[in-house]
């Protein structure tokens, strides 16, 4: 009876936290979404991207047991192929997904998560690359795992530098413990009387994410960033980004190796049966226990009020 209130007080708890992250927010925002890619366009040509070797896995049958799992209702685990690839500041590499019909391209999903300083990247397990075939979704954080819908280009063909960056926010706010459910975030949010963007307002969790690029942009090009302060003044939000500068900046700042790593998923075995005249995929090993990780998937946002100084 005892492990039985201790584990039902546990999930109470955890899906508070989850309740709080999720919860919008309503404060006006500062930036249009494309005033966001201006303020990030120097990353582009500031932030090299760290070099990698790309090695196909063979193909046969073996694949990450969370690509398989992520590939259900957007690509057939046939048409996935898997990668390792190793960037020059750390020796092990990180596996990657890509599904053949995929938006992005390989070479994109290598070059610009090489843009990702090595104190966070280390933090997400996979990359994986689907198909556009979802409505106003550009890409997903789920657990350490991050889906790439879009291309990565901006409409005008610059670097999409940001929705990587917000992904990688939502994976550092998981792996720190919640930061986006912490009652010190709601403390500094509340202080605050804007947020950075319209989809800033869908959650507290959606927020987090955004300014991790603004942090990132801190770190890597403050001129670039006192710029846009000057430009657009931030001191609306200065709380929040000074929260999440304190729980995020030493993880986006460029340079260093690689510290320890988040494990692979399992790997399991896909085979192809026929069973009445129909193929089939069958999956040899149970997936992963994914209870608790939590799914963001990000696309269009709200459309609120515009923050008016």
């Amino acid at each position: 009876m005892q492990s039985w209130t201790f584990f039902t007080a546990a999930l109470t708890a955890m899906l508070s936290l989850t309740s709080v992250a999720n919860a919008a927010i309503n404060k006006p925002y500062l930036l249009e979404n494309g005033e966001i890619v201006q303020i990030l366009d120097p990353l582009t040509t500031y932030v090299p991207a760290t070099p990698a070797s790309v090695v196909q896995w063979p193909q046969n049958g073996q694949f990450p047991g969370s690509c398989v799992s992520e590939a259900v209702n957007k690509c057939p685990i046939s048409n996935v192929k898997v990668y390792n690839v190793t960037y020059n500041d750390c020796d092990r590499p990180w596996v990657m997904c890509r599904c053949d019909d995929a938006t992005v391209s390989l070479n994109r999903m290598v070059t610009m998560f090489g843009k990702v300083p090595v104190k966070s990247r280390v933090f997400v397990r996979h990359l994986f690359g689907w198909p556009d075939n979802t409505p106003n979704v550009a890409a997903y954080a789920f657990g350490s795992d991050i889906g790439l819908v879009g291309n990565l280009f901006t409409s005008t063909g610059a670097d999409e530098m940001f929705i990587l960056l917000h992904e990688v926010g939502h994976v550092l706010d998981s792996a720190l413990g919640g930061v986006s459910s912490s009652s010190q975030f709601a403390t500094e949010l509340a202080k605050d009387t804007c947020v950075p963007r319209p989809y800033s307002q869908e959650s507290v969790a959606e927020d987090v994410g955004d300014l991790n690029a603004f942090i990132y942009l801190q770190k890597v090009n403050r001129n670039a960033y006192d710029a846009a302060n000057l430009q657009w003044n931030f001191s609306c939000m200065n709380n929040q980004l000074n929260f999440i500068e304190q729980k995020f900046g030493q993880y986006n700042v460029l340079g260093g190796t690689c510290p320890t790593r988040v494990p692979d998923s399992p790997i399991v075995t896909v085979t192809k049966r026929s069973i009445r005249g129909r193929e089939v995929e069958i999956v040899s090993e149970q997936g992963e226990d994914t209870t608790g990780w939590v799914r963001h998937v990000d696309g269009a946002g709200f459309y609120g009020t515009k923050y008016s100084a």
